[in-house]
């Protein structure tokens, strides 16, 4: 697969990293020309270049595994709960939070289950073992692309760089 815009333009207003071939920072995003005095790239150069720049992300995994954002560590899968609900799960000992073949999910306590599937939606499924609606599907994705959450699989396929590997 060859990098395309499409693939990251949802992470572009936020602040991605940028790295080179030698896993070394670069600044950021130059809207126009490439600009080697301050360390900046143009997002086409980014497109045309991908075995000299790749994006930072982190693995889909990520989702079950403590992170640092802004300051601030957290489980995404047990904050993305939090938006869903407006209730604050994520500071309370009411969740069982693990991964099962290409599912990422957090177990409430008193029965229900929220997740995210690779397939590419979120889901609730209820003490009962019924689906329930996820009404902020929209606002997940976004919150997970902040986070530089690898939806479309880069990583893998080496168009981008997890930043799990990256010492910071």
């Amino acid at each position: 697969m060859k990098l395309e815009l499409k693939h990251i333009a949802s992470y572009l207003p936020y602040a991605v990293k940028i790295y080179d071939y030698n896993a070394y920072p670069v600044c950021g995003f130059f809207e126009m020309n490439h600009n080697g005095g301050t360390g900046m790239i143009a997002i086409s150069e980014l497109l045309a270049s991908p075995r000299l720049y790749k994006i930072a992300l982190r693995p889909i995994y990520d989702l079950t595994n403590e992170i640092s954002h802004n300051g601030r560590k957290f489980i995404p899968i047990e904050a993305l709960l939090d938006i869903e609900t407006e209730i604050n799960w994520s500071s309370s000992d009411h969740l069982n939070t693990d991964f099962m073949e290409k599912t990422h999910y957090t177990k409430i306590e008193g029965g229900s289950t929220f997740g995210y599937n690779e397939s590419g939606y979120f889901y609730i499924i209820d003490k009962y073992d019924r689906y329930c609606p996820v009404k902020k599907q929209k606002e997940l994705f976004e919150t997970m692309y902040e986070w530089g959450i690898d939806l479309n699989g880069l990583i893998d396929q080496g168009l981008a760089i997890d930043i799990n590997t990256i010492e910071l």
